[in-house]
């Protein structure tokens, strides 16, 4: 009788230690959670000095999304010439900075398949001469991915 019940103690141990173990980590706390979006926006602006890009988020609208397309009133016959129509609500821009280590491509005139790999110095050159359309990967409010989309 007393072996059964030093067994079922320490068998009572190592449950709610194994309980404590997976708890423990299977949890985290609000500093560790990653928070990463990916958005479509125009590109306006890179400020070296404060490593900040400026944008204005958009919506792209393909003539397949038939109830966005109800939703905002829109005639797929006229309002989607090529297939598609760029939606901006507002023309409001944001700024996030950009990270270090940041990855960026843009489409290849050459080979549309496979994007061209650049640094922020080419895209701060980029956005000057054109007001090109990016996918931003975010991640805590830090862009960590730019991806030019092709547009037709």
């Amino acid at each position: 009788m007393y072996v059964h019940k030093i067994f079922n103690s320490l068998l009572l141990i190592a449950l709610i230690s194994v309980t404590m173990l997976i708890s423990a980590c299977s949890s985290k706390s609000n500093t560790e959670e990653v928070q990463t979006e990916e958005i479509l926006a125009y590109l306006t602006n890179y400020d070296e000095k404060t490593k900040s890009l400026t944008f204005d988020e958009i919506e792209w609208i393909d003539q397949s999304d038939t109830g966005r397309i109800k939703e905002l009133g829109l005639d797929p016959e006229s309002d989607f010439p090529s297939g598609f129509r760029v939606y901006n609500e507002s023309e409001q821009t944001k700024s996030l900075k950009v990270s270090d280590d940041v990855e960026i491509d843009v489409v290849n005139g050459a080979n549309l398949q496979e994007p061209l790999i650049i640094d922020i110095q080419e895209l701060a050159k980029h956005i000057q001469v054109y007001k090109p359309l990016f996918y931003l990967t975010i991640n805590n409010n830090v862009i960590i991915k730019m991806s030019e989309k092709y547009t037709p």
